[in-house]
């Protein structure tokens, strides 16, 4: 699930917020896979591709933004 290619339907939505989600890759990607963030609504997150941590905190509100940067180094760390 790198930043180039698009997800693979078996990675797992970790969260959703009003205008991305942070994407988990599938079990067997996750150690040389990161999760990725993805723009999009409601079930639809597919449509721009992946996108980085400060493109989505730059894009959210700011009352997002603990709750996301929390989120991202959780899964990273875990």
């Amino acid at each position: 699930m790198s930043k180039t290619k698009r997800p693979e339907p078996s990675a797992t939505i970790r969260l959703r917020f009003q205008h991305h989600a942070l994407m988990l890759p599938p079990p067997e990607e996750a150690l040389t896979e990161s999760p990725t963030w993805l723009r999009g609504r409601g079930p639809v997150y597919f449509a721009d591709g992946p996108v980085t941590l400060v493109m989505t905190l730059e894009e959210e509100a700011s009352t997002s933004h603990p709750s996301m940067i929390e989120a991202h180094a959780e899964v990273l760390f875990n």
